[in-house]
Order: structure tokens, then C-alpha cells, then sequence
């Protein structure tokens, strides 16, 4: 076969015998591909490969995904009946059915003493891309009470969140992708928060204070990211860049700015978040090496609504792959109650009752904060409606 690439290379390579091309895309997408390669493809169109069972092969399927997990569930008989009514209803493919089973099983596991319903309910809202939903009153109690004794490690910018609900909430929801694995990412306008947040879940929730945050910007590269190799002696040393470091060692990956990015380093990104379950590889691109996903891996993306300038839409593979979360604009008595917390743990000032300022000072900056971010909104680049 001739390489046709370089015009100045005269070059041929035998084709090995056991050589196949196998590609994927979506049915919708044929259509962008010319006809000239097409005609040379078996296209083989995948339908729905559980539409033709029944419910006695469907309740084995779900038996499958459960126990694949190698979780021992105390109810699976219940959660099988459970997961089939949802089949029922919903008639889901084969894809976002496992992911679904997947998702209430290593849920259920640490939240067994939630009502399985709305549990069940709860995961399906989180898997889908709904940004306004209640969560279970049993859920959010035992995620506080979990954090009640929990400090934030770093002694620079602690992230006070405890006091608003809406980012109490929008924690549980980050605590709930870490443990079924979905990565996230955190849209919202400049200064709110997102990149604390992200921090201050990697300390406090995760435990881990050696988090990986890398900043992306418009110069980034792909070696940036996963890194390049050294010469030693005449050898090739790869030297790992910060995503290998998170998926090998069980890090937070928080992708700060991530917008900012060219497309084609956002493209890259879509090969890091296919799967992120226990025990899959991936392939670094760059250094041609795989890399075997630690269960504690969890990747966090925060970037600006595309209003503000010199941000970037997300390509559609990578906002199929994260879950996009919204961060709250916080209202006055959100800040009100950040500024009491605050005030009551970092500043000597206000650990007299009777001093008047204590009483005052978070009023004001709450209402200052708050005419801060109303005025934000209507910055003269808002030009277009989109967030990401």
C-alpha cells in the first residue's frame, strides 16, 4: 500500500493479514461523511439491543450489571424489581441503561437507609441533564453529618458553603458523581466560586489534599497535559504530565478555565472521560502508553459562562461526556450567612458578642457582595445567551 499523505515520500508498507478498520459514530453523523468513503464501509447499524427481550432477560441483565460491580447487595431482588420498572417505563438503550444500573447500585451501597425510590429517582435526575431538582431530605442529612467534623486542609482560602443551601446542595451533587464516577464540570459566572468549590471537595469530601489543578488557557498544549519525553543516555524517559498523574494516582483532576482551551485540546479531553470505571485503560495521547484508571480518580472541569470573553462552546463529545452543572448566583441572605461563618471563625474581631460590628458588618458586605454580582450581569460583553 502506498502512503499517500507526503507527496516527497515514496514509501510502501505490507498490510498485515490480521489488519482491521473498525469506526463509530452516530446514525445522525452518516450523512457528514462522503459517499466515496462510505462505499467502502460495512455500515452496520446498532438499534437497541434490549427491545427484544423479555422481562425474565432484561431482570438477568440487571442481575449481570449488578454483580459486575462486586458489591454484595442486601436487597437485590427488591433492586432488580426496582431497576425493571424503570426499563418499562423509560425503554433506555443498552448504554445509558447499564450506566443507570451502575449508578443506584454503587449509590445504594453507601445510602442503604434511604427510601430506594427516591434514591432511585434522585440517580436518575443526576445521570440526566437536569439542573433543577430536590434531593432526598435522608441524603442531604447524611452528607452533613458526614462533613459536620470535616475541616478544609488548606490554611489559605477555606470555602465556606455549609450555610447556603444551594451549595450545600450543588456538593451533594458533586459527592454523588465522584462515587458513580461521572465527571463534572461547573458553568457559572466569574468570581462566584467554582474553582474553590472544586478545591474545597477534593480537601474536605475526597480527603485529598494533593489535588491536581491545572489552568487551561489559549496557549495550552497537548504535552501540557499528559506529558513528553526526555533523552537519558540515548533512552526515551516519558515524563508524565498532570492527567496521567490524577488517573494513575486516584487524584482529583480539576481543569480550571477549561473554555479557554483551542478545540483541539478539548477534543484530546474526550479520551480521558469515555470511562473512568475501576480497572479500564485508557491511552495517553502523546505518549502512546495506557494507563489504568484508580477507582479514586475523579475529574472536575470549572469554567465562566461563555458571556464572558474569550470563552469557548464545549464541543459536543465533551459536553456528552460531563455532567454540567450550573453554579448558583448567591442570593443576599446566602452571603449574609457566609459572612456570619466567616466572620465567626477568622476574624478576632467579632468574637465579642458585644461588639456592634459583629452584628452590622456582615449585613453590609452581604448587601455590597450582592449589588457586586447583580451589576456583573449586566456587563456591556454579555452579547450572547448561551452558557456553555
Amino acid at each position: 500500500m502506498n502512503l499517500q499523505e507526503n507527496a516527497n515520500i515514496n514509501q510502501q508498507i505490507e498490510i498485515h493479514k490480521d489488519f482491521h478498520f473498525i469506526g463509530a459514530c452516530d446514525s445522525c453523523c452518516l450523512d457528514k461523511l462522503s459517499p466515496a468513503f462510505l462505499n467502502r464501509l460495512i455500515v452496520i447499524n446498532i438499534e437497541n439491543q434490549l427491545e427484544d427481550l423479555n422481562n425474565n432477560e432484561i431482570s438477568e441483565f440487571i442481575k449481570i450489571i449488578i454483580e459486575s460491580e462486586k458489591i454484595k447487595i442486601e436487597f437485590e431482588k427488591l433492586l432488580i424489581s426496582k431497576i425493571l420498572q424503570i426499563y418499562k417505563k423509560n425503554k433506555p438503550n443498552l448504554s445509558n441503561f447499564a450506566k443507570l444500573i451502575k449508578s443506584i447500585v454503587r449509590y445504594y451501597t453507601i445510602f442503604q437507609d434511604v427510601d430506594l425510590d427516591e434514591l432511585i429517582e434522585y440517580i436518575q435526575n443526576i445521570i440526566s441533564d437536569k439542573n433543577d431538582f430536590d434531593i432526598p431530605i435522608t441524603i442531604q442529612n447524611k452528607f452533613l453529618e458526614m462533613i459536620e467534623k470535616k475541616e478544609q486542609k488548606s490554611k489559605d482560602e477555606k470555602f465556606y458553603f455549609k450555610n447556603s443551601k444551594n451549595l450545600v446542595n450543588l456538593m451533594i451533587n458533586l459527592y454523588t458523581c465522584s462515587i458513580i464516577r461521572i465527571p463534572v464540570c461547573l458553568v457559572g459566572s466569574t468570581g462566584l466560586g467554582k474553582t474553590s468549590m472544586a478545591r474545597a471537595f477534593s480537601e474536605i469530601i475526597k480527603e485529598d489534599d494533593h489535588h491536581i489543578m491545572f489552568s487551561f488557557n489559549m496557549e495550552t498544549q497537548i504535552d501540557d497535559l499528559y506529558g513528553t519525553f526526555s533523552f537519558e543516555q540515548g533512552k526515551a524517559i516519558p515524563i508524565y504530565g498532570p492527567i496521567p498523574n490524577a488517573i494513575k494516582n486516584g487524584k482529583t483532576f480539576i481543569a480550571d478555565e477549561l473554555n479557554l482551551a483551542e478545540d483541539n485540546i478539548l477534543q484530546s479531553i474526550s479520551v480521558v472521560l469515555e470511562s473512568s470505571d475501576e480497572g479500564t485503560n485508557v491511552l495517553i495521547p502523546g505518549l502512546g502508553e495506557t494507563f489504568e484508571y484508580n477507582k479514586n480518580f475523579f475529574f472536575i472541569a470549572c469554567q465562566n459562562d461563555i458571556q464572558t470573553r474569550g470563552r469557548r462552546k464545549l464541543p459536543e463529545i465533551i459536553k456528552k461526556r460531563l455532567r454540567i452543572f450550573e453554579y448558583p448566583s448567591p442570593n443576599e441572605e446566602d452571603i449574609k450567612r457566609s459572612c456570619e461563618e466567616i466572620s465567626k471563625n477568622e476574624l478576632e474581631l467579632f468574637e465579642s458578642e458585644k461588639n456592634p460590628i459583629s452584628i452590622t458588618f456582615p449585613n453590609k458586605i452581604a448587601r455590597f457582595m450582592y449589588l457586586i454580582n447583580e451589576e456583573k450581569k449586566s456587563r456591556y460583553w454579555n452579547l450572547v445567551y448561551e452558557k456553555y
